[in-house]
């Protein structure tokens, strides 16, 4: 292993000990986000799911579209969160305009936190904002990835 090598790892494990150190509150939407990204880890399905959900997301207009998909992905979970999920996709059918505003804006505020940009113009916009607000970040730069072979 290189110098470098071994020292961007040095310090990647650094700031996950300080995030393990000093979580989010739960009540916050950075909190929220924080466990859901946690919860997507320990559960491949969940996170396959909840990946396919948001590159469908962009394409819905209506509220009743993403509820529809909202079951389509999660009614199937098989983990202890299930019976959650399907009283959360019952509850969203109720008012789908309203669901799905809120769905696309939670989704959105998450995408945000893992995608700086469409282009190196946006990306650089935000992280000159990122900088200015004394925000510590990493970046990859990735192109478009599939799932499998099926959807690609």
């Amino acid at each position: 292993m290189s110098p470098i090598q071994a020292e961007v790892e040095r310090r990647g494990m650094q700031i996950f000990d300080l995030v393990d150190r000093h979580p989010e509150s739960i009540f916050s939407k950075a909190g929220f986000y924080q466990r859901m990204m946690e919860f997507s880890m320990r559960d491949e399905h969940f996170k396959v799911q909840m990946f396919r959900f948001v590159d469908v997301l962009a394409s819905l207009r209506r509220g009743s579209d993403i509820v529809q998909h909202l079951d389509e992905y999660f009614t199937d979970m098989r983990n202890g969160y299930a019976p959650l999920i399907r009283t959360g996709v019952s509850l969203a059918r109720i008012v789908p305009i309203i669901s799905g505003k809120f769905l696309r804006w939670n989704v959105s505020g998450m995408a945000r936190q893992f995608i700086a940009g469409r282009n190196p113009e946006d990306v650089m916009k935000t992280l000159r904002k990122k900088r200015r607000q004394g925000i510590g970040f990493t970046v990859d730069l990735l192109g478009e990835a599939v799932v499998s072979e099926e959807e690609a």
